[in-house]
């Protein structure tokens, strides 16, 4: 799962050589994962699991004990010898608020340590303002906190997912669908509102979290995730980790140069790869299919699900539609494997869900590069931003609770 880690103090002796405490603390998370990925474990297989010897791993679980992360729940039963304690991961050590931002709805959960969620809300995005956003979300999780019945300060974390290019030094938004929150500092802004750490994402990124978590690319370390709705965006998975560029907008494809005309494209509110690819281009080649037929079938088609609906019943012009669409998908999917060679290629979002333009992309690819990455539909639906949202949290407020609790002692 990709987490990120706060800066350490104690990661070295300046040597390039790791210190005792930094030893100990990548063995106490260790220890931690391991124990959170099962429902029960004693210390000999949570020593075997790690690799630790059984002394170590027992002065671990006495660490994670004391500080009510792990939980002696019970012994083994019908094993041979003495019987050995058990030991499990207490979920509700800690909680994390996970926000999936959009441009027109905002959906926030509370989650427990096992990524379990407690809450969940879903409201109309309030635009009027950055400061407006900003009391929705941090009235969001006031009402959530308190219907779930927490403690004010007993959530230690927030994640938001966003569509923008997030700076990765300031968390800074550029190029995003929600232009009030562009200019300021809403990452600050909105840390300062809820009080707790809040890390800021790309909604695209997150959703390749979401699959690595959950979804199709389980299990996989090097992967694409390709978006196209309203917009088209792709979040990349290079060793396991989101590969974010320098400045953050590694895998902002809407501005590929791919597309008619590409050469003398003008467009300046966004790329040509996203001008055709995505929704809008979808509806401007039904107003050109309109413009040329006389067939009375097609103006029963208003919106973009009207025109799978009807490539799917084999109207000829949705089928043109939904084959060019292919086509230009088809493009970025070649130009991502032969940049990346992933392991696999995830399409989402709206349109990107649909399997009749993914049946028609993978022909496409497969004509292109005979040799190509397998190209698979999410099945996370609408959840795969939010399950990166908390994944990232999860991941976050564990370092967060371990290091706190270190530098206590």
């Amino acid at each position: 799962m990709t987490t990120p880690v706060p800066p350490r103090t104690d990661a070295g002796n300046g040597s390039g050589e790791a210190t005792p405490n930094l030893i100990r603390s990548l063995n106490l998370r260790t220890v931690l994962d391991t124990i959170a990925a099962a429902d029960e474990l004693s210390r000999p297989e949570i020593a075997a699991l790690t690799g630790l010897s059984l002394p170590t791993a027992a002065s671990l679980i006495a660490e994670l004990e004391r500080i009510d992360l792990v939980g002696h729940r019970g012994q083994t039963i019908g094993a041979p010898g003495r019987p050995a304690a058990l030991y499990s991961f207490n979920e509700r050590a800690g909680y994390v608020f996970a926000v999936d931002l959009g441009s027109r709805k905002v959906t926030a959960a509370i989650a427990d340590l096992n990524g379990s969620i407690l809450l969940e809300a879903t409201n109309a995005t309030r635009r009027s303002s950055p400061g407006s956003i900003v009391d929705q979300i941090s009235e969001m999780h006031d009402d959530l906190r308190s219907r779930v019945g927490l403690a004010k300060g007993a959530v230690g974390l927030a994640s938001i997912g966003v569509g923008a290019v997030v700076d990765p030094v300031t968390s800074g938004l550029r190029d995003t669908n929600l232009p009030e929150l562009q200019e300021g500092s809403f990452a600050s802004t909105l840390e300062y509102a809820l009080q707790i750490p809040t890390l800021i994402e790309n909604d695209v990124n997150l959703a390749a979290i979401g699959e690595e978590w959950k979804g199709r690319a389980a299990g996989l370390t090097k992967f694409v995730v390709m978006s196209v709705g309203t917009g088209t965006g792709m979040g990349i998975v290079v060793d396991g980790e989101i590969y974010r560029g320098a400045t953050g907008a590694a895998g902002e494809i809407a501005r590929l140069p791919i597309g008619p005309d590409a050469a003398d494209w003008q467009g300046n509110n966004g790329g040509l790869f996203e001008y055709t690819a995505s929704g809008s281009g979808i509806l401007r080649q039904l107003e050109t299919a309109l413009e040329g037929s006389s067939d009375p079938s097609l103006s029963k088609l208003v919106d973009v699900r009207d025109i799978f609906d009807a490539a799917r019943a084999g109207v000829p012009e949705a089928r043109q539609i939904l084959d060019r669409e292919a086509a230009q998908l088809a493009l970025g999917v070649v130009a991502a494997a032969a940049l990346l060679d992933p392991q696999l290629v995830v399409f989402t979002g709206g349109i990107g869900r649909q399997e009749v333009l993914v049946d028609a992309v993978n022909d496409r690819v497969a004509s292109l590069m005979p040799s190509h990455p397998p190209i698979v539909v999410s099945q996370l639906g609408t959840r795969g931003t939010m399950y990166g949202a908390i994944a990232i949290a999860l991941g976050a407020v564990r370092d967060q609770i371990l290091s706190a609790n270190s530098r206590a002692d």
